[in-house]
């Protein structure tokens, strides 16, 4: 029988640039998380990782470069769950919202709700 653990949502603040190792606008993707530790009791079987909600939204902060009103051109949300050890699932959530010009170039702020299943 599966057995779920809530967690408590992964938070994201995304400015292009604000990263040196961020490449062109044009070479960019979706941004990743650092990874999230969920505790889980010993012996679980293998960890599964199920989007239960997420909030995201163009930043309008216009004191950043891009932000401001956009049409919505894609989202992209991908959760990954991997077993670190035998009590501990590491997640990891892969977020991207652009508009039309077909540029994660973007600002855009918000939270993911999920639960791990085993």
């Amino acid at each position: 029988m599966p057995i779920t653990f809530p967690t408590d949502p992964i938070s994201f603040n995304f400015r292009p640039g604000s990263n040196p190792d961020n490449p062109p606008p044009s070479e960019r993707g979706p941004v990743r998380t650092p990874p999230v530790a969920v505790r889980v009791p010993s012996g679980m079987t293998q960890p599964y990782v199920v989007l239960t909600g997420f909030l995201v939204k163009f930043t309008n902060d216009r004191s950043l470069p891009n932000a401001g009103d956009h049409h919505f051109g894609e989202l992209e949300i991908r959760l990954a769950a991997q077993r670190r050890d035998a009590t501990t699932v590491m997640v990891r959530a892969t977020i991207g919202l652009r508009d039309w010009s077909h540029e994660w170039d973007d600002p855009f702020d918000g939270s993911i709700r999920y639960i791990v299943v085993t």
